[in-house]
């Protein structure tokens, strides 16, 4: 008896469970969709794996990063390089994390900006020494966000800057291989002014064929430059979503079948129950006269594995 009592709560808060699950996960499905700029997960990116080469021999150079770009044309492909160092006000320092990233960067990575604007392609292309700050590093510097078209220095060197961008992100931006950068500069100034950094992240725009064989055919076009490709950490993010998207699918699936089977065996419960007691009734009556004498109960039996078969269609859609 206590058993059958607590069937019934354990089973309801599995499903509810399975719910939150599927809710959860189809929140950060978003998010990380949102986080990845236009190209959404569109993409297939590879970052330099440092257990397996030496720091000196580690990524690209611009001009390998631009042999790669035109490999993978007509699709586009952002790179990008970072480096650690201070950036300064008069008096004033802040340590940041500096991204040198090509004009393609936003398509693949999310910018959300809260003043300025971020810097064209044509910038990259001219070595220009813009900045968009984050937003801890503008207070830190300025006690402002309004900080558009002032002045700071990177390397000892003079940067405009033109935006401030959000740099708080999600747990999930936070949680990712690349982080939050403090601080976005064209990936020609930072190579202008630190040639011993390396690209180690790419990001590429993925091909039609990329579900099947998209590692593949981004490791075809590192050798092509010729690059080792088992140095480099692959991921095929379609395929990513895909086998999530399954998962979402599966938890669905779950839920539907746990409250089937829950709907069925409370209705198998109820028929029962009016089995046992018109089988009692049937020794000393005939069966008109047991469906009379029993009528309320079998009203109360039938409502209740009618609502029951009500709440389970709900909880499977």
């Amino acid at each position: 008896m206590q058993r059958s009592r607590w069937a019934a709560p354990m089973v309801f808060a599995g499903v509810l469970l399975i719910l939150a699950s599927i809710g959860w996960l189809s929140s950060v499905l978003a998010d990380w969709e949102q986080a990845n700029g236009s190209h959404r997960l569109r993409k297939l990116t590879a970052t330099v794996d440092r257990s397996v080469t030496a720091p000196e021999t580690a990524g690209l150079t611009l001009k390998e990063a631009e042999q790669l770009a035109a490999k993978w044309a007509p699709l586009p492909i952002a790179y990008s390089a970072r480096v650690q160092t201070r950036a300064t006000l008069g008096g004033v320092s802040a340590n940041c994390e500096v991204f040198g990233v090509n004009g393609s960067y936003r398509d693949f990575t999310e910018v959300r900006l809260k003043t300025g604007t971020s810097f064209a392609p044509a910038s990259v292309d001219e070595h220009s020494r813009v900045a968009v700050i984050g937003a801890k590093v503008a207070d830190e510097l300025f006690h402002s966000e309004r900080v558009a078209g002032k002045t700071i220095k990177l390397f000892g060197v003079p940067f405009t800057i033109i935006g401030v961008m959000d740099d708080e992100g999600s747990l999930l931006r936070q949680m990712a291989d690349d982080g939050i950068p403090d601080v976005l500069i064209p990936v020609t100034a930072l190579l202008d002014l630190r040639p011993e950094a390396r690209i180690e992240g790419i990001q590429l725009a993925a091909r039609p064929s990329a579900v099947l064989r998209g590692e593949t055919d981004a490791g075809d076009v590192l050798r092509a430059i010729g690059k080792n490709a088992a140095h480099f950490r692959i991921e095929n993010h379609l395929v990513t979503h895909m086998q999530i998207g399954q998962l979402h699918s599966l938890l669905l699936f779950s839920c539907g079948i746990i409250a089937l089977y829950w709907l069925t065996c409370s209705i198998g419960r109820q028929f029962l129950a009016v089995r046992t007691v018109l089988q009692e009734r049937l020794h000393a009556l005939d069966w008109n006269d047991a469906l009379l004498s029993e009528r309320r109960l079998l009203l109360k039996y039938g409502f209740a594995a009618a609502a029951r078969r009500l709440r389970g269609r709900a909880m499977v859609r």
